[in-house]
Order: structure tokens, then sequence, then C-alpha cells
């Protein structure tokens, strides 16, 4: 009999562990501060201000252990698609239609070029990018049109194209183009605006132009049960905090508006 209540005991407390052990989610991203920032020397890991769209999804999903990984953006998709990871972060939807968003988007991205000061090429339409060598990050997508596929014809070309991996790119595209090794620079213009400042280089470079801009999401895989549930909840809080005024204090830590 006491073996049996003993039996019993074990599995009823292990039972009960199961049904209150912490819920966890992994969510993948390039560092794309102030969107996502990571630590300098490990951009596996969350810096302490981690970028003003992770610290929206903590608070939406603040009953949730929230760990963070920067893979590839080509095996973050692969994987978040087959539900190895739960989430992107920082994702236009026209990148992944299949994958679960929330119905308010976490920000706008818009792709703009930069040039050196003293540099008075602008961008003028598709054909005014052959007359430059035109810096990116490898793998990332700009504006799912025609900047892209003139980029991916001329990858091989480096009288037009160089490109660089994504951890640190942008500030590694901009050391390039004071060193004159490219002429320009395509990114979105909230990173490069919260990297010019960062680094103090406000007179360095200036905006020669801009295209189109896009909506900037987290999203949820379309293997995972509860992803319409987290994208609610992200949904929910995005509203929540604009309401209450604490998103304007958030953004001010990264020296952005609200993109509303």
């Amino acid at each position: 009999m006491k073996k049996t209540m003993m039996a019993y005991l074990i599995i009823l407390f292990s039972f009960n562990q199961f049904l209150y052990a912490e819920e966890k989610i992994i969510l993948v991203g390039s560092d794309w501060c102030p969107y996502i920032c990571t630590q300098k020397e490990n951009p596996n890991k969350l810096a302490q201000n981690p970028g003003y769209i992770i610290e929206i999804v903590q608070y939406a999903l603040r009953d949730i252990q929230i760990s963070y990984e920067s893979p590839s953006w080509k095996r973050a998709l692969l994987e978040t698609r087959k539900g190895t990871y739960d989430a992107i972060v920082g994702i236009y939807t026209s990148v992944a239609p299949d994958f679960i968003y929330p119905k308010n988007e976490l920000g706008f991205s818009k792709m703009c070029f930069y040039v050196h000061k003293d540099n008075a090429w602008e961008y003028k339409g598709i054909n005014s990018l052959s007359k430059i060598v035109l810096g990116t990050i490898e793998g990332y997508f700009y504006d799912e049109g025609e900047v892209d596929a003139y980029i991916a014809k001329n990858l091989s070309d480096n009288s037009k194209i160089e490109y660089i991996p994504g951890e640190k790119g942008i500030i590694q595209n901009l050391e390039k183009m004071m060193l004159n090794r490219i002429s320009a620079v395509i990114d979105d213009y909230q990173v490069v605006g919260y990297t010019i400042h960062r680094n103090n280089l406000p007179k360095a470079f200036k905006r020669a132009g801009c295209l189109e801009g896009i909506d900037v999401h987290i999203g949820f895989s379309p293997a995972k049960p509860k992803s319409k549930e987290y994208a609610d909840r992200i949904s929910s809080a995005v509203k929540e905090l604009r309401t209450s005024g604490e998103l304007k204090k958030i953004l001010n830590k990264y020296f952005i508006k609200d993109w509303k």
C-alpha cells in the first residue's frame, strides 16, 4: 500500500510540474537596432536595451520565457517555418506570407540610400544605381522589387554590388564608405539614423533618396499551435502601449518617434 501511495504521489507531482512548467518560446532575427539590438560581443544575446520591438514583445508575452538566437536569415526563415523557432522578429509579410502576424504592425521601415556628405549622387530610379558601388547586407530584402532584382543580378560584380554578413552589417558598410570602398549604402532609415547617432557620425553622411516604406512585423511559425494566440496578444499590446503613453517612452530610448 505504501509503495502504491508513493508511486501515486510521484506521478501526481510530475503531472503538476508539467502543468506549471514555464512556457518558452525562441525568437530569431538579426541585429537591426533600433528594432532588435544584440550585444556587440555576442549576436545571439540581446543587448541591455534590446530594441523597441523586443520590448513590445516582452511586454505582450511577459508570462512566457523568451530566448533569442541569431542564425543566418535563410536558416531563420526555414527553421521558423518548420517550427524549430517560434517567430522571426523584424520581418515583412511579403517575405513569408504563410507566417502568422499580429493585426497591428510593429513599425514602419523605409529603405534609403546614404552617401558621404561630399558625394553628389542621388537615387533617381533603378538606372542611377549603375553609376555607383552599392553596399548591401547578405540575405536582406530591400524592396521586394526592382532594387532587389538589380542586387541579385549583379551580386557577383564587385564594381556594382558589395555585400557583407548581417551581424553589425550597417556599421561595417558605413566604415567601408568612409574608406571609399563603396559609393553608397542602402538600409532602413531608422537603423542608419540610430547607428549614426550612437557612433557620433551625424555630419559624415547624408540621405540620397528613399524607396517606398513597408510595415515591419513579428512573424510566428505556421507550424506552432499557439502562434495565433501570441500574435493576437502582441497586437493588443501595441494598442495598449500606445494608448497609455508607454510606447512613446520605449521609443524615446531609441531616438525614434511613433510610426503612426
